[in-house]
């Protein structure tokens, strides 16, 4: 049996129902970098107010933001029913990434159909998410 890409992820952020059949959602995600298992890489991005972007890879998770800084620090990945969380630490405070599958539109209009929410110590921003680790993102 063939797993694609898209119907991985769709397992890895709980976009299946119960009989494992993919959930329709607004948008196909977007293709997974080469070297990346599904569900391990994701670019994250503002959408409204001030400009951020976080990047993780298999381990990694690059941060650029004038709030939060600018770094790389090492996570972890957790996956749960309707997403994945990636947690580490910068300076002692805690860092965490959490992509869940969910309706997000990004500045063009598009649906990326999933929403990013970025921690550090106890600022948060949100915003959308899409799979796979990008060179650019929509902020």
């Amino acid at each position: 049996m063939r797993v694609t890409v898209a119907t991985a992820l769709a397992v890895a952020v709980g976009l299946t129902g119960a009989s494992g059949a993919l959930v329709s959602t607004a948008s196909a995600a977007p293709a997974q970098t080469a070297a990346a298992a599904p569900g391990t890489a994701f670019t994250a991005y503002s959408v409204k107010g001030a400009a951020w972007r976080a990047v993780v890879q298999p381990g990694s998770l690059q941060v650029e933001s004038r709030a939060l800084g600018t770094f790389t620090t090492k996570v972890r990945r957790s996956a749960f029913a309707k997403g994945v969380e990636f947690t580490g630490t910068r300076k002692g405070q805690a860092v965490v990434l959490t992509v869940r599958g969910g309706a997000c539109k990004d500045a063009s209009g598009k649906n990326t159909g999933q929403t990013a929410k970025l921690t550090v110590g106890t600022r948060v921003v949100t915003g959308c998410a899409v799979s796979g680790a990008r060179p650019i993102a929509d902020t």
